[in-house]
């Protein structure tokens, strides 16, 4: 038997009104008036409404009692459009192809218990269908950067997510063994340092799709697995790399919503605008102006950073003598929440960007990250191609998280790293933001 989607279906119904089609989906809504029953069938591109009719359904009687929610049925019919031009479907014959056999929530009602809503998606997905389009629409939107990194001329390729030595970025890393190794290893926390080995192997222009490792709890914007785009183009810079980034959002977002601008949190978010390109230091007197006389002022500012963070913090950097470490903490306490419109801000110190190259003469680094309705997107910046340099960063950052220093991906930068800048873009989180999710747990179609 050849069964049509339910989405197909309403086509044809357009050009005939009489034609017999066979369908196969879910029962999440029946009303049964005694000789007539009603039956919401859903698959996975729709809904139809079935009409079970004394004179027109074979074994109207046994279906009519043995039909329950949640049952998966087989429906030979006839289309029609109804008095209220709906698109419906009369059945002649029903099979039952498996029956649920667990409380079935109403169509009417959707799922409000969270615990509920993200340990038993096959309930929430059935019942709600803006949940279940946020993860087709996901799919979508994946598949159309894939295809616009593809006519960029970029190739994708895979890396180790089991990785020996942590490496890369600050963050706490999931520890599993190896029996073949005989040793521990870790999930990969970025596949940042194997992306720029392929790099010295020769490969260009490089992407990968991916999951990404963090044990660092759960919130409403952090999962410890995510979806990351990273990628990275030799003979560039951050700043091709950020004008890359806010053509490829714009491109694929419009290429999904065909709309100059999303909501998120009952704010109109114009992606189409142009991005806006701001310092650290000037973010503060742009959003904080009153403080404009005290912004070269150490002392001002470990001052502030005592009062917003933690005592072991402020422990941490209270001896530095760099300023511009303290305009970035009091940046992500202070100013974050102010940038609303898609705004990249740049110039990292160079303690926070290990991986990142530094402007000359200075503590800071050509980086930037990509921020949105509060949340950081992206990360990039124009790479370290210097072993020497490389080696003294990792140092650096051995002295303040104890991280093992890469000594492997310092032999291939030996044998020559071309100019490279690259960009990692989270993809939960845009998701997020174009669906309007306040959790990320709602783009994630299965969750702890």
């Amino acid at each position: 038997m050849k069964i049509k989607d339910i989405k197909k279906i309403s086509n044809i119904i357009k050009m005939s009104e009489t034609k017999k089609i066979n369908i196969a989906g879910r029962v999440v809504r029946k009303n049964n008036f005694g000789g007539i029953v009603f039956l919401k069938i859903l698959d996975f591109s729709g809904n139809i409404q079935a009409i079970m009719k004394k004179k027109n359904t074979v074994n109207f009687k046994f279906f009519s009692i043995n039909i329950n929610l949640g049952d998966l049925i087989y429906i030979k019919g006839k289309t029609f459009l109804n008095k209220r031009n709906q698109k419906c479907l009369v059945a002649i014959r029903i099979k039952i192809i498996a029956k649920n056999f667990i409380p079935f929530p109403d169509k009417y009602h959707k799922i409000v218990d969270e615990e509920t809503k993200y340990n038993k998606r096959h309930l929430e997905f059935n019942t709600n269908e803006n949940s279940f389009k946020k993860i087709l629409l996901r799919s979508e939107f994946i598949q159309k950067i894939r295809i616009y990194m593809y006519k960029k001329k970029f190739i994708e390729i895979e890396t180790p997510i089991l990785n020996k030595i942590t490496g890369g970025a600050d963050a706490k890393e999931f520890k599993t063994y190896c029996n073949y190794f005989n040793k521990n290893m870790f999930l990969r926390i970025s596949p940042e340092i194997y992306l720029k080995k392929s790099i010295i192997c020769g490969f260009n222009k490089i992407f990968e799709i991916g999951k990404n490792f963090r044990n660092e709890g759960i919130s409403k914007n952090h999962y410890p697995e995510f979806t990351f785009i990273e990628f990275y183009s030799i003979y560039t810079d951050y700043k091709w790399s950020m004008a890359f980034v806010e053509k490829m959002l714009k491109n694929v977002i419009y290429s999904v919503f065909k709309k100059s601008f999303f909501n998120y949190n009952n704010e109109k978010i114009f992606y189409l605008n142009d991005f806006e390109i701001i310092s650290i230091k000037k973010s503060i007197l742009k959003y904080q102006p009153h403080i404009y006389e005290k912004i070269n002022d150490i002392n001002f500012f470990k001052n502030e950073i005592k009062k917003i963070y933690s005592f072991k913090k402020y422990n941490e950097i209270k001896e530095l003598s760099d300023i511009n470490i303290f305009h970035y903490y009091y940046f992500e306490k202070k100013i974050i929440k102010y940038l609303i419109q898609p705004t990249f801000i740049t110039h990292f110190p160079i303690s926070v960007s290990p991986l990142a190259e530094k402007y000359k003469n200075k503590n800071l680094s050509k980086r930037y990250e990509l921020y949105i309705c509060k949340k950081e997107i992206a990360n990039g910046y124009t790479e370290i191609n210097d072993y020497k340099e490389q080696k003294k960063r990792f140092t650096e950052q051995k002295k303040r998280n104890k991280k093992e220093i890469d000594n492997n991906y310092i032999d291939y930068m030996k044998f020559g790293m071309p100019p490279t800048s690259g960009c990692g873009i989270g993809l939960d989180r845009i998701l997020m933001l174009i669906t309007d999710s306040k959790n990320i747990k709602d783009v994630i179609i299965f969750t702890h």
